[in-house]
């Protein structure tokens, strides 16, 4: 390893090339829980005390956890919106359409009376 109880450098990179189809349901387990145990690893012990090459390896696993985080948060944020508009053009369509409704009974209630006298 890297650094002491961190998930070695090869290790990462051969899970990362091994296709998941690949994978028995231990392996699978097995790197789930290996990799939350690194960020945990990774969280918890400074910059200052890892390997240069490991501080490297931490500092852009955060920046793209970050990066992940921040395009979740722009995409709830844009479904939001996306969402909000849909409701108002379903609202303003439905207010139109019992506008010409009731424009539509009130004509023709009119003409009733008008042919009643």
């Amino acid at each position: 390893m890297s650094d002491s109880l961190r998930k070695d450098f090869s290790d990462k990179a051969q899970e990362k090339v091994t296709p998941d189809s690949s994978k028995s349901t231990y392996d699978k387990v097995s790197e789930t829980v290996t990799d939350t145990a690194d960020k945990a690893a990774r969280q918890v012990v400074p910059d200052s005390e890892k390997s240069t090459t490991q501080s490297l390896a931490d500092k852009t696993g955060r920046e793209k956890d970050h990066s992940k985080d921040q395009t979740s948060t722009m995409q709830d944020s844009i479904s939001n919106t996306i969402g909000g508009a849909a409701q108002y053009a379903s609202d303003t369509l439905k207010s139109a359409s019992d506008y010409v409704s009731g424009t539509a009974q009130d004509t023709k209630a009119s003409a009733n009376e008008e042919l009643k006298k």
